[in-house]
């Protein structure tokens, strides 16, 4: 394994009906069972909006240090750190419109 390779090794135990399901899915989805299990679990456990833009903020400075990158690529990253901004920005408002709907509502008790 490469010395600057992220990835983490772990052994994992799975019930069989599981082991099978994950299986027939990665089948289906032309991809190996590791990248089966990534893909759900990449799916499952997405960051919070502000949490992906602070990612991305970090990815796009550490892209701009790096001699070899592409700036489409810094482009790209822009554009998607955009997108989380404005995500975090409505999942933001939505709270405090539930805030508020909840404070109404003791209110009337």
């Amino acid at each position: 394994m490469d010395a600057n390779d992220d990835t983490k090794r772990t052994t994992l135990r799975l019930p069989q009906y599981l082991y099978d399901r994950i299986e027939a899915a990665a089948a289906k989805n032309n991809r190996s069972l590791n990248a089966e299990i990534i893909h759900t679990l990449e799916y499952e456990y997405q960051p919070e909006p502000d949490e992906a833009v602070q990612l991305l903020e970090d990815e796009i400075a550490r892209l701009k240090t790096d001699p070899d990158t592409n700036h489409n690529m810094i482009q790209i990253l822009g554009a998607a750190k955009e997108i989380w901004a404005r995500r975090a920005r409505l999942a933001e408002r939505r709270k405090r419109k539930l805030e508020l709907g909840a404070g109404g509502e003791k209110g009337h008790d």
